[in-house]
């Protein structure tokens, strides 16, 4: 699976739990705080069609989408906590806060209701795929473009000792630039790609 197929399927993910969790909501909404028998109305079917959409605008814009090999543990849960806890204030005071209400109470567990809905349907899933990108990684299998700086024995030496660790770190060698002369093993190892003053091009 590559990577464009996988952030393919991390964005439709997104859009089928946000789409989830605010048929749920709109359900405990009615049943639960307005005590009211479940409907599907022109305010259901306008949900359904925008609020994922909204969430997804939310997730690109903290970053969610962008370089998904980079993805560990602690950053999809900050950035999930993040985005849902700021798409969930806005969805609160923009459609919840003016719903006619039994009691201010009511105001709390919706956004408390809205809030574990979208948070444990989105970040459950991500996880999943967080660990499948990261169990890529340590397998070689997904890397990033590096570059070795140097052609001595000394850099010959740090590039086997990253090759031969247990699980890959996410360096995926293309080649190497000297700084003075060039040690013959490296020249076997890696291409030469050009001298140091030339890195920049």
């Amino acid at each position: 699976m590559n990577v464009g197929r996988t952030k393919t399927i991390i964005v439709l993910t997104d859009y089928c739990t946000a789409l989830l969790a605010w048929i749920l909501f709109f359900y405990f909404r009615k049943t639960k705080i307005e005590l009211v028998p479940f409907d599907v109305s022109d305010r259901f079917y306008l949900g359904v069609l925008m609020i994922p959409f909204f969430w997804l605008g939310i997730y690109y814009f903290f970053g969610t989408y962008k370089d998904i090999k980079r993805w560990y543990t602690t950053r999809t849960i900050v950035i999930t906590t993040k985005s849902v806890v700021i798409g969930t204030i806005v969805l609160f005071f923009t459609l919840i806060l003016d719903d006619y209400v039994y009691s201010y109470s009511a105001y709390y567990e919706s956004i408390l209701a809205l809030f574990l809905l979208q948070y444990f349907l989105t970040i459950i899933p991500r996880l999943l795929i967080t660990y499948n990108i990261v169990s890529k990684i340590h397998r070689r299998i997904w890397g990033f473009r590096t570059l070795l700086i140097g052609g001595s024995s000394k850099a010959i030496e740090i590039f086997r000792e990253i090759e031969q660790l247990p699980k890959g770190i996410g360096s995926q060698f293309v080649g190497f630039v000297n700084l003075n002369g060039i040690d013959k093993e490296i020249a076997n190892e890696l291409p030469h790609i050009g001298h140091v003053d030339d890195l920049e091009r």
